[in-house]
Parts: structure tokens; C-alpha cells; sequence
């Protein structure tokens, strides 16, 4: 099997999101970092804060992980906003650390979506989806979460499970 990340990006560190992320982290032996544990600032075209955690996270993850799964609740529609920070950084990626950028290739990404609704907006995949396709990463999807105890319990990881093994 292949080497996975569990990246969580959410304003609670111990919330809902956390420990849906928790049981997959339990479930299939996964590594797990939230983002809240990181020192990652904004996006700036100077790259003045090329020496936060970004980068050196980064490049631990491309030598490290095949497969990253971004968590993240939905909030207003959409994701949080440091998994959005986290998102725009990559654009370090296609500027100054280049080759660590082109190591994305081949790698795969699914993202994972919690709220207290059953139902998630179609179009919240689009900025995961469009990002994988956009590196050269395989786009494995996404399983949106609902925080109901049946559902945690059962199926949405079976859903989860199936996604990762197409």
C-alpha cells in the first residue's frame, strides 16, 4: 500500500473534522499533520516568507507520502480558510521551488469534506480536483463527511476506503 498523509485544515483542532480524521488515521495506519501546527503565512509575490514552514514541510511530503488527503470542514460553502492558505502556497511551488513542484507528478490527492449537513455543494471538489489535475497529480476524488455517528461509523468509510483503492 501506498505511503499517505492525512492533511487537516481546520479552525478547531480538536472538532468534528479532527476526529473523523482521527479514525482514518486509526483505521488505515496513516499519517496525519494539521495544518494549525505549522507556521505557514500567505501567499506573497516577493516570496518573503519563503522561510516559514511551507517548504520545508513540503519537501517531506514528496519525499515521504504517494498519497495526500486534504481534510477540511466546509465553511460558507467552500473550504477553510488555512486549508485555502495552505492551497495558494503551492504557487511557491511553480515559481521558486520549481522541481519540488514537478516532484507532484504521479502522486495522488483526494480531499474530504465534514459539516453537520449530509449534503456538500458539487463544486466544493473543484479547487482539489482542478489543483491535481493542474500538478499532474492522479485526482482521486472526494467523500464528504457528515457529522452523524451512523455515518462515521459505517459507511462513508467504506465510500472512503473504496476511493483509495480505484
Amino acid at each position: 500500500m501506498s505511503k499517505t498523509i492525512v492533511i487537516m485544515g481546520s479552525s478547531n483542532s480538536l472538532g468534528d473534522t479532527y476526529r473523523i480524521c482521527k479514525s482514518i488515521v486509526d483505521k488505515y495506519g496513516y499519517k496525519f499533520q494539521d495544518l494549525n501546527e505549522l507556521v505557514i503565512m500567505p501567499y506573497d509575490y516577493e516570496h518573503e516568507n519563503k522561510d516559514d514552514d511551507f517548504l520545508g514541510f513540503m519537501r517531506h511530503v514528496v519525499k515521504t507520502y504517494d498519497t495526500i488527503i486534504m481534510a477540511t470542514p466546509v465553511y460558507w460553502y467552500s473550504m477553510s480558510g488555512i486549508m485555502k492558505n495552505y492551497i495558494d502556497r503551492f504557487t511557491d511551488l511553480l515559481t521558486i521551488e520549481k522541481e519540488l513542484g514537478r516532484q507532484l507528478r504521479g502522486k495522488s490527492l483526494l480531499s474530504l469534506s465534514v459539516s453537520k449537513s449530509d449534503d456538500c455543494p458539487e463544486e466544493f471538489r473543484m479547487p482539489f480536483q482542478r489543483t491535481a489535475n493542474y500538478l499532474g497529480m492522479e485526482w482521486k476524488g472526494y467523500v464528504h463527511f457528515p457529522v452523524d455517528e451512523e455515518a462515521i461509523k459505517n459507511t462513508r468509510f467504506e465510500e472512503f476506503g473504496d476511493f483509495l483503492n480505484k
